[in-house]
């Protein structure tokens, strides 16, 4: 704001991206922190690694929107902060219930995959898409993970309904 969406030392226009994201992942963040630490109870300790698999989720999503795909080495990276989480907490049955979610959520994702290919002779989602949902039911479990898929499903067929419509994406 201050800066007038100029950058300070080149003037080059500041995409309006760039603030949404932020503010975006700071109140994220905020939320998160305040859920999980001061209402759960979770250590600050296990939190910490949970910055990272938050950040990298909106990565995700922007990468996302931006060019329809999902880097699967970020999804990975975030897994991995995630079950750092865990091994901080100590509490071997949170980390069945959460490897339980990942390995429904990807089963899911593939039956998804399959049943479209089959019914539309083309790919309705991609393999990266396995790797979230794996990634999501890994850090929620399997009953939020289910919930979470279909908002993704809901927000992701707006997304793509305004993408037709501003014509950023043909149909079919």
């Amino acid at each position: 704001v201050l800066l007038r969406t100029k950058c300070r030392y080149c003037k080059e226009t500041i995409s309006w991206q760039y603030p949404i994201v932020e503010l975006s992942t700071s109140i994220i963040l905020a939320a998160a922190y305040w859920y999980l630490v001061t209402q759960q109870g979770m250590s600050v300790w296990a939190f910490l690694p949970l910055i990272i698999t938050f950040g990298s989720l909106i990565v995700c999503l922007v990468y996302d929107i931006q060019t329809m795909m999902l880097p699967m080495e970020i999804v990975l990276v975030g897994s991995m902060f995630t079950i750092v989480s865990y091994i901080i907490r100590s509490d071997m049955i949170l980390f069945i219930e959460g490897l339980t979610g990942a390995l429904i959520m990807a089963a899911i994702l593939l039956l998804i995959i399959i049943i479209g290919k089959v019914l539309f002779k083309k790919d309705v989602m991609g393999t990266g898409d396995i790797y979230l949902a794996a990634s999501i039911g890994l850090m929620l479990n399997f009953q939020l993970g289910v919930m979470v898929i279909m908002f993704a499903f809901i927000f992701g067929g707006i997304i793509t309904l305004i993408l037709i419509l501003l014509k950023r994406v043909k149909l079919g």
